[in-house]
């Protein structure tokens, strides 16, 4: 490189720093010779935050279970349930509602020491009798409320989720809705024959409804929020945001909803029994529901009031039971409901 090349380089850094330097001077009414250069410096020492974020790490389900745990709520109702369920398996299992050979009686008694319950209109234990019913009103009760709430939860997503699905739904609820809830019933049981599984497919196939609208309610609310709408946007299969996203967020409303339907199934049961389209003989096998029907048709309940005393409590342990455990899993699966273990900010000044 000759000198007449290294004096060209020289005066064109020596015209870009006067170009700078004036820049400098309009946009910050300082000069750029007056500013300490020490503040251009890099700074090597290792520098201490002024703030620490302290937090503990959170967890949605280890919420749910530590609010179900510590909850004597939901540990008194599930003890009751787990009891009545041990005690209908266990005190029913391979009997029949029949007279013992010791009790051929044709008459109710009271309770005693031998039999906790007393006996029934032909003699038989009670206490084995409202123990095989409460097991046969548990198992429709489940069956009717398990296909309530796959059905109702399966088409309601897909209702609440999709809006061209709107029309379609809406009119074969019409149609479902046309026949009277009851006369519907009693005429596919006449049509099926009043066995468990019809029984349980004929109340089924309209209780769905007003588990769906809720569903679908409920997924209407949220299916447009932030995160739902970017997850779309960025091509997440719909079901996934179904499961997801959305429902963990209406799952308190689902088990709610499901503590009310128990209930309502339990009842089935009594009406139907009440007009003779139950699903037991009342010989070899019974229900609850055909106890307090055989009960109230007779006047020997008011002699005998153990007759009515006992599958009426039973009945209202486990309806209120399941009310209160639903309740309670409920109010766990609420996010707003859980212990805020957010992060905890400690300042600290330095030194």
């Amino acid at each position: 490189m000759n000198k007449k090349t290294v004096n060209k380089t020289n005066n064109y850094e020596i015209v870009e720093q006067e170009k700078f330097k004036n820049d400098f001077y309009q946009q910050n009414h300082i000069s750029y010779d007056k500013i300490d250069k020490e503040l251009f410096l890099p700074n090597t020492k290792k520098s201490q935050p002024d703030v620490f974020l302290n937090y503990k790490k959170y967890s949605y389900w280890t919420n749910v279970s530590k609010s179900l745990i510590t909850s004597p709520l939901f540990i008194i109702s599930l003890l009751i349930l787990v009891a009545v369920f041990v005690s209908m398996f266990v005190f029913s299992f391979n009997k029949e509602a029949q007279p013992s050979i010791g009790n051929p009686g044709t008459s109710p008694a009271f309770s005693s020491k031998e039999h906790w319950f007393g006996l029934g209109f032909i003699g038989e234990d009670y206490w084995n009798e409202v123990w095989i019913g409460t097991r046969m009103t548990t198992l429709l009760t489940i069956a009717i409320v398990a296909f309530q709430l796959v059905i109702g939860l399966f088409i309601g997503s897909i209702w609440g989720y999709f809006k061209k699905s709107d029309l379609f739904f809406i009119n074969v609820i019409n149609i479902l809705n046309l026949a009277p809830t009851l006369i519907f019933i009693l005429l596919i049981i006449t049509i099926m024959g009043a066995h468990f599984m019809p029984i349980v497919i004929a109340i089924s196939i309209q209780s769905w409804i007003g588990f769906a609208i809720a569903t679908r309610v409920q997924i209407m609310i949220i299916r447009n929020n932030d995160y739902n709408v970017m997850s779309n946007v960025l091509g997440t299969n719909p079901f996934r945001i179904m499961v997801k996203n959305i429902i963990p967020k209406i799952a308190p409303v689902i088990v709610s909803i499901g503590a009310f339907a128990i209930p309502d199934s339990i009842s089935w049961d009594t009406s139907l029994s009440y007009l003779n389209f139950g699903f037991v003989d009342g010989i070899h096998t019974t229900s609850l529901g055909y106890l307090l029907q055989y009960t109230l048709n007779s006047n020997k309940w008011i002699q005998f009031p153990n007759l009515i005393i006992f599958p009426t409590l039973i009945l209202v342990i486990i309806s209120f039971s399941f009310f209160l455990l639903c309740h309670r899993i409920s109010d766990s699966l609420n996010p707003k409901n859980h212990n805020k273990v957010y992060s905890a900010i400690t300042r600290r000044r330095r030194k």
